[in-house]
């Protein structure tokens, strides 16, 4: 399929398949003087997507005549939802212009990860929506083709998707998370019939999947994805198993979202080993300096791969006496085994800590 792009407008069907998918929202001009913007975002978008299959553009205006209010409301619900981005342009007038339904939009993607956000700088009123992307990271731009400019480089080449993965946007596709889950999924003969985001952005994201099984029995359920990540394990050695002290996030993790037994945890991402995020997260707690080869790497899992696909990577370094006494008062609060500090996630790290080889860690 070469670069193809079909626009739909509102009240017409979504195609069955695409690699891409962009709303047009913002103002739309009730007095026939003002001419609309999404023609010429129609045209740049047209010129400039160069992805493998085909994009889809969906514009809130009709052919002919609008649809009943309600209709027209759930198409556009409907259709942004399915959008891989979002792409605001608010052209500000008061009173000819005013976009007060835009404001309302906005509150709704602007933090979704999809946003791009574009007005002329003399549009009024658009300080507030500015200052907001500029926090979140939202693409800004000036006028109609930077914006459209903005929201291709954010679909990049897009992935093409048919029936209800149209339902799943690309910066979710995209994950080895989502992948690994409906992966599993496809191998068993599953199909996804629909999916609705109920998070996204930077603290990872979920959905809630309906997944049709070879047998046409159709299932829901929630899928979320908190980014691959490193769940550190700070813990000492006695020789009564319940006696071993262990180290816990006293306010939550340095980064990213924490273990389910709050462990301090560290993205996956930030090395593939672990091992340099690790020594910072460590250095950042306690203010020690732990050496490489004190990092030991537990043999990745998942921590709930039906339901949540990412990836466990757990390190464990074995502090003396002496390092576990410093940190009590600190970030890290320090509990022994019996006091009911490890769920059986964290006995699985420690067991493997503690009896597996005690070789060197990996660099």
């Amino acid at each position: 399929m070469g670069s193809a792009v079909t626009v739909v407008h509102v009240d017409e069907a979504a195609p069955d398949s695409w690699s891409a998918a962009i709303y047009l929202c913002g103002p739309t001009p009730v007095d026939s003087a003002i001419p609309s913007w999404r023609p010429a975002a129609v045209r740049e978008l047209r010129a400039r997507w160069r992805g493998a299959g085909r994009l889809v553009v969906f514009v809130p205006e009709p052919v002919r005549a609008y649809p009943a209010y309600a209709d027209q409301v759930a198409w556009e619900n409907a259709m942004m939802r399915r959008s891989d981005v979002v792409l605001f342009f608010v052209p500000r007038r008061m009173p000819a212009l005013p976009g007060l339904v835009s404001n309302i939009k906005w509150g709704a993607w602007h933090d979704s990860g999809r946003a791009v956000l574009g007005a002329p700088a003399d549009a009024d009123r658009m300080e507030y929506l500015r200052h907001q992307a500029a926090e979140l990271g939202v693409p800004v731009a000036g006028d109609v083709p930077a914006t459209c400019a903005a929201a291709l480089e954010l679909l990049g080449a897009g992935a093409r998707r048919r029936g209800g993965e149209r339902a799943v946007p690309l910066p979710v596709w995209r994950t080895g998370e989502f992948q690994r889950w409906y992966g599993a999924r496809r191998a068993v003969g599953d199909v996804l019939v629909d999916a609705r985001v109920e998070r996204s952005g930077r603290g990872g994201w979920s959905l809630w999947a309906t997944v049709r099984s070879a047998s046409g029995v159709e299932v829901s359920g929630r899928v979320a994805g908190h980014g691959d990540r490193v769940p550190v394990l700070l813990h000492g050695r006695d020789d009564r198993f319940e006696r071993i002290r262990l180290a816990f996030a006293a306010s939550g993790p340095v980064s990213g979202r924490p273990g389910s037994s709050g462990l301090p945890v560290v993205p996956a991402a930030v090395e593939p080993s672990g091992v340099a995020g690790v020594r910072a997260l460590i250095r950042t707690w306690t203010g020690l300096d732990v050496a490489a080869e004190r990092v030991r790497i537990v043999p990745a899992g998942h921590g709930d791969p039906e339901h949540s696909p990412s990836l466990l990577r757990p390190c464990a370094v074995e502090l003396t006496d002496a390092e576990l006494d410093g940190i009590c008062d600190g970030a890290l609060r320090v509990r022994t085994v019996r006091e009911g500090a490890a769920d059986f996630a964290t006995w699985g790290i420690l067991a493997a800590a503690l009896l597996g080889p005690r070789g060197p860690a990996a660099r």
